[in-house]
Parts: C-alpha cells; structure tokens; sequence
C-alpha cells in the first residue's frame, strides 16, 4: 500500500482534468485489485441441508456460481431456512414483509455483525428498516465513520489534503434496496440470505467484504405493496404456471396511491416512502446506491444507453462502466449465462430513487433480474428487444445472451441477484479508497464548476410570483440538500433589479450539478439513437409556474446574502380593515381550491368581467365575497392569506360585476381495477389540498343513477397504452369472480378501495350511465388517455384522435394559446400557458367546432377562414413560427400546432372537458393543477 498511501497525500493541481485524475485512479486501483480463487469463496462451516435445496431449486447449473451455491452455519445465528422454515427462492413460498422485518430482527439480535435501525414509516404506517452490516468495532464506532463520508461530501469545508486523511480511515458506504415494485418479488427474498451471509460468513471473501465496507440493505422500500402483492400470488396466481395465459400478476394497488412510478418520486419527494431514503442518504452519505429490480432476463447491470444527463459529472458516467463491466465479466467467469449492461435505459431522467446517489456525488446503479411475479418455476421464452437488438443476441455488451427458452424459477433469480451484489461489494472493498474520493473529488469538481462557469447562478424573485408555489420550490430545493439564499439587499444585474429578500441558488455548491438540473431548460438530443426511457423535461419553475432568472454575470457571487435554515412559507397580505367585501384576484395558484373549501358554505362568487376597485384592477374570474355577518368570516380569510400565501383585500362596497356563484360539487374520481397509476396522483393531489371526493370504479358506472350522487366526474389518465375496449370489458370474466376484499386470509387487500369481483368492465350499460350523467347536467372532465373515453366511446361528437406518423412527444413542456378568453378554466391565468405533455392521444376539431377549443397547443392563432392560400403562405414565409417545445423534445412539432389542449363541449344539460395532456402529472405539475381546479369549481357555470 506505499505506493497508493503517497499518491493519496501528495498535492494535485487544480489544472488537473476530471477525466485525467479518475483514469489515473482507475489504473492506480487496478494494480491492487487480486483476482479471487475459488478456495477464498468457501465456508469452513456449511448448512448442507440449505445446499440441497439451494441445486434443488435452480432449474440449471448454469444458473448457479460458487458464491451462493452454499450458505455458512453458524449454531448461535439463524439462517433463513432455520428462521422462515424454507430458503429464499423456494418453489411457490413468498414471504410477507411483516415476517422478512421479522428475520432481520432476529438476526440483528444474534449477530454481533449487524444492526438494525427503523428509517420513518409507509403511507399506511409500517416501520422500514435499514440493516447495517460491518465487523463489530466498525458498527461500534459507527458515529466515525458517518463522520467521515460526511466531511468528505463537504469538499468547502474539508481540503484535499484533509480528505486524503479521512480516506485512510474511512469505509465505503454500500446501500442496498429491493421491494421497491411490488411484483418484483425476488429481492426481498434475496437479500435475507444475503444479510444473514455478510453478518455470520467465515470465508476470505466475505470476511474481507465486512472488514472493508459498510453494506446497509433495506430489504423492502414498498412494504404495503409487498403485503398485498405476497397475497395476492397465494390468492390468485400461484397455481398458474402458463406465462400467456393467466390471471392479472399484480394485485391493482400497492401504495396507497402510488403504483410503479414509486421509482418516478426522487424530484418532487411527495411519497414517505421517498422522503425516509432522502433522510437515510443525508445521514450516512453512502458512496453506492443500487436498487434491485425484475424485467429482463437473465441479469443486466445498468450503465444506460445514453443520452445522460448532460449535468453528470463524468467520474460517475465512468463509474458506471468501471464497476457494471466488472460484474459482467466475473459472473460470465463463473460459466453464468445472460449477464450484460448499456443496451437497456437511458441515463437521462433524474428522478428515480436510485438517481439520489448520482444527484449526490455517489453512484446509483440498478439491476435488472428475469422475474416471475411471484414464486412459480415457469417456461419462459425471452423475445422482448432493447437496444434495438434482441434480447437473446450476442453484443459486445452483451458476450453471452440468455437461452432463447428456459426453465425459470425464483431460486434461479436469486443465484444471478445474490452473486452479482457480492461481486460488487467485493469490487468496492478491494476500490474503497477511489471510491471514497471520487465521492469528495465530485463534490469538489461541483463547486470549482459553479465559480469557473456560466450560470453563476438562479435568482428567484419574490414579487409577482404565487407565494405558495414560490415557497414550495423553494423548500423542495433544500429537500434535495441544496443551498439557497436570500438577498440582504438590493443587487443589480445588467437591467434587472433584484430585492432585498428574493431568492438565490448559487452555483458553487457541492450540489450545483443538481441545482441546475432541476432549475434550468432541458435540451434531449434530436439525435438520440434510442427512444428515451422517460420523461424528458422536468425544469422546476415551468412545472410550478414560477419566475426564476439564471445569471451569468460573477458578481451574483459577491452579493450580500445569507442562507436559507429553514422551511419557508410566505404568507399573503391581510384585508385591512372590515368592509362590505373581500376580493381575491384570480390566479394559477393551484391553493385557491383549498381557499375555497375553507370558507365552507359562505358564498363566494367569480367574477364574469375584470374590474377595479380604487387603483387595483381585478382581472376576470376575482373573487368576490360579500361581507355579511357570518360568524368566522374574518378569520377564514385571514387564515386563507396567512396559511395559503393568497392576498385578500377589502372594499368599501359589493363590486357591481356580472358573476356567478361558486358552489362547490360532489365529485367522484373514477379509477380502473387494471391501471391505478394517475388515479392515485389524482387522489394523492386532491388529498393535499383537501379535497373532498369519491372514489368510484366500473361498479358504479354499472350501477347507474350516477347524476344522483355525483355533479363532477373526473377520469384521471389511463396510460399511454390504454384503448378504451379495455374500459368496456375489463379483466377477463374466465378469471373471475376475483374478489378485492379483506378476510382472515388475504388480509392486505381491500384497502383504498374493493370490489366484490374485478373481472369485467363497465360494459355498454355503464357507457350509457355515463352518457346520462352528462344529459342530466353532470360534469365529465377527462385527463390524458381517459379523454380517449368520450372521445372512442362516443360520449361526444365532432372529436377525431390523430396518430401522425412521425410525431412524438415523450414528457416535455410545450407553449399553448388561450382561444376562449371567457373559459372560467383559464380563470387566473395568462394568454400563453407553460404546460407539460407526453406521449398521450392528440385529438383535433373540424372548424366549424373550433368553439369547443379553450387552449391549443403553440402561441399563434388559428388562420382566419377567410385569408386565401397565398396569403397563408406569404405569412409562413414572412414570419418563422416560435418553436412549440420549450424544455425537452418534440419532433414533428408541426403535428401538434393548433391542436386543442382543452376542449369544452356542452353535451344536453351538462358538459364534457377534455384535456390532451395530464395536468396532473406526477405530482409535479403544479402550475396546470388550477386548470382541473377551474373545472370543477365552475363546475356549472
């Protein structure tokens, strides 16, 4: 270790490349990296009968490595098998999560080697817990080592050379996770083999493992998910071993609202679930983060296909490949089939819970193991292609595909699981110390990145923004561990005059690569090979409608400022005095609703026309609410100012303006038992303001006499793959009756919502009920892919869906025109609206229903009727339109021109308003939330 101690301490210039100094490291690391022999592998303890049964259940010995076709006896730990009465990876046997903490307790309290810890709890209440495994002295001594990886995330306040001292005697941080998709069902499983096998082993692998690294492992991130899934497999699908031909695999929820996009949670941190592997990351700082998922066969290490984040430091990107290629090889060492990396993902979205890590200054990688939902052994043929190649190719990311049929079974996903995450933690006990300074050397790069380039800086301004939008941008920033200021006095900056008190998000931090991500325009490549995997925009201050200025000039740095310590909430201004009426201006901010519902069965009114009360002019869609003598009024809108950041004014008499009163509807959100997805954002977005509502699913609809209990029906989006037949006919009825209730059996389900049986659809006596509610004089307001319901269906006329070839629009935020100026949707907001779009159904109108059109996506008119072809032309030629896209990617941006974003259509007594995009995505949408809130406050106005 001479030689790598005084390359660690000596001086290195500033000069220095990133890329140079990590290749220098790489090589450096190389050197001292011993290849393993088989002798250091085996245990001088061996459970013989866990060993039976571990070639018992894998199909091929193929799907086998030395590293876990044996596990270590120990006479005063229990194993898994002596614990749980089976082997993770037994034929037809899932454990429940309350009996997976259970083991972790119990092997916590035998082993001296690992410690257990709760991290926060589920949305539904469960504990998650966090084990820590190291030798004893390091887990004693743990307040150290946090230390360490702490100071070392701090490269402002701990030099190089400091650094170099702290990586002598520091651990790399390892963080496991799985469980996190809930029919995903093997990690769990795995990893209490796992853990019980770095706590008690005895070999030289895995005693070097414990002595070098802290692994930390939550063994399931989605614990009521994991109930519901483990029973529904015993419930439904364990006796079915036909992959073709089979009931639904997942039960229809798994958090309590949300589904698979618990892994689309990490830039707005709206879920516990999040929030607790946040808190997790801050304490302990670890240097790996990977999380364990199911879907492709037999074993893929991601590294991504590229496009990147273009604000990746490229030590991480060189990480990435560094570490996955060394997986690749040693598993395909051990005669392991269908081991590979790049040529699946992208590296471009931010905002999965792995990507903490890469936002972070550490490394977030994830697996990809060939799953079964559930435990069933299955024949299996893998078809699917990634990359554009098939999955059973050979590429040269790919040396030795996966068989093009295969035996599979759960024990055969937890040989590829557990021997991949041991050959990684071995790479990382044998590379801790690069490892340990790249985690300081991205942090240091951040910082020196933020005073050298351009922008030096956001400032985010305090006048003319939407207080509690502007605080909830600001507040989410210093969730993610960014720093942010406020100005101790006025700065100046070309024309632009900041004041006292707005905000600043400096650029020479340690997160400043993150800062800009999230405040800056995306620009995803034209030319990007491959399809991208996600959302392809994200930029905070569109999403949330908020101002926010980037600065080039260095002199932002200079400016007086101090830091932000805590959470902020700005409030609104007071009414002055007791007058004849309270007046709010009409506004975006999605915390009108709230308002609204907090004044209860006082009578507030929207105003049909703008107009002015003394110098202020009140546009239309204001609020006016006579000041009559109700009890409580004062201080409800006193709270409403103070609690919801709104402005509230008084005048001396009622506004004389045309208006209507906004009484507030019985609404029902309607969800599917198939994809449950964006109902519950829906739920969840409606539940954080308040919201009263029902939830209703095709047994209502069949049920009827709907306008009786419901004024708004809202159907949230269904997915970009969902076809309206599926509303129709629902899960197969051969399947059924399948019941989604709660017994002393299946204890787990039934929870958010139940039905008696969820096979079959609404059919076409619920499409009638619909059409009924709407003749009656109900309100249907469809989101995204729902809109394909009145659209298809024929709930509406006049309306055509186009799927023009060439055009595709993955997440991005895009400009649209207000083409009815008296829409009370658009009550509150400007002529050209920010809104976010992905790939969901495009729709168009003839001209003669052009009235139905409330917003159309870009900002130029639709022509006049009457202007002649040469005129068009001379018009196009004269004058380049403005590009649609203003954050992300849409190609064929000419497809989209014109078309309707929101129409409106009066349908016998009431209505139907159907959006083309999902104003209420993610939870991050928040500046178009107040689109669905004008919708249903002015439900029947």
């Amino acid at each position: 270790m001479t030689v790598l101690r005084t390359v660690i301490s000596g001086r290195r210039s500033p000069a220095r490349t990133v890329c140079g100094t990590f290749a220098a490291w790489l090589v450096l690391a190389a050197c001292f990296v011993q290849p393993a022999r088989a002798s250091d592998y085996r245990e001088p303890a061996v459970d013989s009968v866990y060993a039976g049964l571990i070639r018992e259940y894998t199909t091929d010995p193929q799907f086998l490595s030395p590293l876990v076709d044996h596990v270590p006896s120990d006479p005063n730990v229990p194993s898994p098998r002596e614990f749980l009465g089976y082997i993770p990876g037994t034929p037809r046997q899932l454990t429940h999560y309350t009996k997976i903490k259970a083991y972790f307790e119990a092997l916590a309290a035998a082993s001296h080697n690992a410690r257990l810890y709760t991290i926060g709890r589920s949305n539904e209440g469960k504990e998650m817990i966090v084990m820590l495994i190291a030798d004893k002295a390091v887990l004693d001594d743990m307040g150290r080592y946090t230390g360490y990886t702490k100071q070392l995330s701090r490269p402002r306040v701990t030099s190089e050379s400091r650094a170099e001292e702290i990586i002598e005697q520091a651990r790399p941080i390892y963080y496991i996770t799985g469980g996190l998709h809930s029919t995903e069902t093997g990690p769990p499983e795995m990893l209490m083999e796992l853990a019980y096998r770095l706590a008690v082993g005895r070999s030289h692998f895995i005693e070097n493992i414990r002595e070098r690294v802290i692994t930390m492992i939550t063994p399931v991130l989605e614990t009521d998910g994991r109930e519901r899934m483990v029973d529904w497999y015993n419930r439904y699908t364990k006796d079915h071993t036909d992959w073709e031909d089979m009931p639904p695999r997942t039960p229809p929820y798994w958090g309590k609202y949300v589904f698979h996009d618990n892994n689309r949670d990490g830039i707005q941190l709206s879920q516990p679930l999040t929030r607790n592997v946040a808190r997790l990351f801050f304490e302990y700082h670890p240097q790996v983060m990977l999380d364990l998922h199911e879907s492709v066969p037999f074993l893929y290490v991601s590294a991504g296909t590229g496009p990147y984040g273009p604000n990746l430091d490229p030590i991480v990107t060189s990480e990435w490949q560094w570490i996955s290629n060394h997986e690749v090889a040693e598993l395909t060492k051990f005669g392991m089939p269908g081991v590979w990396t790049w040529g699946f993902y992208t590296g471009w979205y931010p905002g999965y819970l792995l990507w903490w890590g890469n936002n972070h200054n550490s490394i977030g990688r994830f697996y990809e193991t060939y799953g079964n939902a559930g435990a069933s052994t299955i024949d299996r043929e893998p078809k699917r292609k990634f990359a554009g190649k098939e999955v059973t190719s050979k590429q040269w990311y790919r040396p030795w595909p996966p068989h093009k049929k295969v035996k599979w079974s759960l024990r055969n996903n937890t040989n590829y699981m557990q021997s991949g995450v041991l050959v990684s933690l071995d790479f990382v006990a044998k590379n801790g110390k690069s490892l340990l300074y790249n985690f300081w050397k991205k942090g240091a790069n951040a910082v020196e990145r933020g005073r050298s380039k351009k922008p030096r800086a956001w400032i985010i301004p305090g006048d003319g923004q939407n207080n509690w939008e502007l605080g909830y941008l600001v507040n989410n920033l210093r969730a993610q561990g960014i720093e942010v200021h406020r100005l101790d006095k006025t700065f100046t900056v070309g024309d632009d005059k900041y004041a006292k008190g707005d905000f600043v998000v400096r650029m020479d931090q340690p997160y400043r690569d993150l800062a800009k991500t999230l405040l800056e325009k995306q620009d995803f490549p034209e030319d990007a090979e491959f399809q991208p995997y996600d959302d392809v925009a994200w930029t905070l201050p569109l999403l949330y409608g908020v101002k926010a200025d980037k600065i080039d000039d260095e002199a932002v740095l200079q400016a007086p400022m101090s830091p932000v310590e805590s959470d902020v909430r700005i409030a609104g201004e007071k009414p002055k005095a007791r007058r004849r009426a309270y007046l709010i201006s009409a506004s975006s901010t999605q915390k009108l609703i709230e308002a609204r519902l907090m004044l209860g069965d006082i009578a507030v009114f929207a105003a049909e026309e703008a107009f002015k009360v003394g110098k202020r002019t009140y546009p239309v869609g204001s609020w006016v609410i006579p000041a009559v003598e109700t009890p409580g009024l004062r201080d409800a809108v006193e709270g409403i100012a103070a609690k919801l950041g709104i402005d509230v004014y008084s005048s001396r008499s009622v506004p004389d303006v045309p208006k209507h009163n906004l009484d507030f509807p019985r609404l029902a959100v309607f969800h599917t038992w198939t994809y449950t997805q964006d109902s519950g954002w829906v739920r969840f977005t409606l539940d954080q303001a308040n919201v009263p509502y029902t939830l209703i699913n095709k047994d209502h609809l069949r049920d009827g006499d709907l306008r009786r209990h419901f004024d708004v029906i809202l159907i949230p989006d269904l997915g970009r793959w969902f076809q309206p037949k599926q509303l129709v006919h629902g899960i197969d009825s051969k399947w059924g009756p399948m019941p989604y209730t709660a017994s002393s059996e299946f204890k787990y389900h039934g929870l958010v919502d139940e039905t008696d049986d969820l096979t079959g659809g609404m059919g076409f006596k619920g499409l009638g009920h619909l059409e009924s509610f709407i003749e009656q004089g109900g309100t249907l307001i469809t989101l995204g892919a729902g809109s394909l319901i009145p659209v298809e269906l024929g709930l509406v006329r006049g309306v055509d869906r186009k799927k023009p070839s060439g055009f595709n629009n993955p997440g991005s935020v895009v400009r649209t025109l207000v083409t009815d100026k008296t829409s009370n949707i658009l009550y509150g907001y400007d002529e050209t609206p920010n809104i976010f779009r992905g790939n969901l159904p495009l729709f168009d109108v003839p001209k003669k229903y052009r009235s139905w059109k409330v917003l159309h996506y870009g900002i130029e008119p639709d022509k006049d009727d009457s202007e002649d072809e040469d005129e068009k032309k001379d018009t196009e030629k004269s004058k380049k339109p403005e590009p649609i896209c203003i954050s992300g990617f849409v190609k064929g941006e000419k497809h989209l021109k014109g078309k309707p974003a929101i129409l409106e259509i009066k349908q016998g007594e009431g209505r139907v308003i159907i959006f083309s995009f999902n104003p209420m995505h993610r939870y991050l949408t928040h500046a178009s939330f107040g689109l669905v809130y004008n919708a249903i406050m002015n439900w029947n106005d």
